[in-house]
């Protein structure tokens, strides 16, 4: 994020929206998961499939309950699944905004550097980019989170940068 912020001096950045996905973790699509990780990271594909292929027991109280979505609380691999399950979205909407945006994350924290503020809120913002999101085909989709509106902000590079 530093060396994207010092870079915004010399690409006009002037606009930093912070987006943030509602309940990532719980709710990746771990169809997802696997096909971005046949796509980037395929010698982590046959660990992750053994570990995630069938769903796992919760236990609360005297009930079970069956986990089929989402990564495993404290499984150390969860935040690097969960990054690789977001990545073609990342990509997408890079690719939408063009080169004059740039389309960074860290895990379900996503940030988006703009020339200008593009629109009048940073919630219209963000069902802006949900809507290129879920009208985009592609072979799979990060499908189990959106953008938490309440939290999207609009800031100005002038009161982040010295």
């Amino acid at each position: 994020m530093q060396r994207a912020l010092d870079d915004s001096l010399s690409r006009s950045f002037s606009t930093l929206t912070t987006l943030d996905f509602t309940n990532a973790f719980n709710t990746a699509e771990r169809v997802d998961i696997a096909a971005s990780l046949r796509n980037y990271c395929p010698s982590l594909y046959r660990t992750a499939k053994w570990a995630y292929n069938a769903a796992s027991d919760l236990v609360l109280g005297q009930h079970i309950l069956q986990s089929a979505t989402g990564v495993r609380q404290g499984d150390p691999l969860g935040p690097l699944l969960l990054s690789l399950a977001i990545r073609p979205l990342l990509d997408r909407l890079s690719t939408f905004l063009g080169t004059d945006h740039l389309v960074l994350a860290y895990l379900d924290d996503v940030y988006v550097l703009s020339p200008t503020q593009d629109l009048a809120s940073a919630s219209e913002f963000a069902s802006t980019l949900e809507m290129i999101y879920f009208r985009t085909s592609t072979p799979y989709s990060f499908s189990g989170s959106v953008f938490n509106k309440t939290s999207a902000i609009f800031r100005g590079l002038s009161r982040i940068t010295p």
